[in-house]
């Protein structure tokens, strides 16, 4: 996975959100705001001091930069710091996905948001967008525990929208915990983005990985 920039090293942003909080991006020769999968402004994550809200998150990638845990790799489960090297947001007009599990844990993000999807022992099956996603299927904790799904609804959303890349060209870096939900960033979503199904089945995933680790070999 090739290492994220900024907004505007890719053509910067295009429509009614002020520039620089979208990216924009070519379809069928017609520029749009990209449909980014986005996390709502109350998502919690976890840093090495303890957690931050994305409303906190912005304010202090704007002024400071920021570091967000994210999984070292998928089969040790393990987590480290990493910066994030973009960070975009605006108001989302579409409705939203609330996500819910089984052990109580929630999270807001929109159709496209990527997810990491495993069997009921924590085994990764696929990475697929909120709307693929079914009741009943197993999303991974941050403890690595599987957590079935419970509910998903959709509902209007009025605070801002965001998200974010990683510094990182593996793959795996880009998985971060998200109100203790294992969910992708930004860059998950543009390689979802170029799935026509949306959906990245475990093969694929395998593959996907494989090609960033030797990425990182080079």
């Amino acid at each position: 996975m090739p290492a994220t920039v900024s907004c505007a090293k890719i053509s910067g942003c295009f429509g009614t959100v002020p520039v620089g909080h979208w990216y924009s991006l070519q379809e069928d020769g017609v520029q749009k705001r990209c449909q980014c999968g986005c996390f709502g402004d109350e998502t919690e994550f976890a840093t090495a001091s303890g957690s931050i809200t994305g409303t906190d998150l912005i304010a202090q990638y704007s002024t400071e930069g920021a570091r967000l845990l994210s999984l070292d790799s998928i089969s040790s489960r393990t987590h480290s710091e990493r910066d994030i090297n973009c960070v975009i947001f605006g108001p989302e007009k579409e409705l939203v996905f609330e996500v819910t599990t089984v052990s109580g844990r929630k999270v807001t993000i929109s159709s496209q948001h990527p997810v990491l999807i495993v069997d009921h022992s924590g085994e990764v099956l696929a990475v697929k967008a909120a709307s693929k996603m079914a009741v009943g299927e197993f999303v991974l904790a941050e403890d690595g525990v599987a957590d079935r799904v419970v509910s998903i609804q959709q509902k209007p959303y009025t605070q801002r929208m965001f998200n974010f890349n990683l510094a990182s060209t593996d793959a795996q870096n880009h998985f971060i915990p998200a109100k203790r939900i294992v969910l992708g960033d930004n860059a998950w979503q543009q390689r979802l983005a170029s799935v026509d199904a949306r959906i990245l089945l475990r093969a694929d995933l395998v593959k996907e990985l494989s090609k960033s680790e030797g990425d990182q070999k080079s």
